[in-house]
């Protein structure tokens, strides 16, 4: 039973996850980012969600998960 369980839950999480393109915008918030707070994720994902207004839907949906 417990097998079952596991393999339901993993079923259950693949048909939760999504695919985001990191698209040419993307990529440049958080380089700009990086430069500002070297391996600070957390800075650098904060300066990103600052300007999702400049993503993609599907990326400024990833964003308001995000930390």
């Amino acid at each position: 039973m417990k097998i079952a369980a596991i393999q339901e839950e993993t079923l259950l999480q693949r048909r939760k996850q999504t695919s985001v393109r990191i698209g040419k915008d993307e990529t440049l918030l958080i380089l700009r980012g990086y430069i500002s707070h070297p391996t600070k994720w957390g800075d650098i994902i904060h300066e990103v969600k600052g300007n999702v207004n400049q993503l993609p839907p599907a990326a400024r949906e990833l964003y308001g998960v995000a930390l």
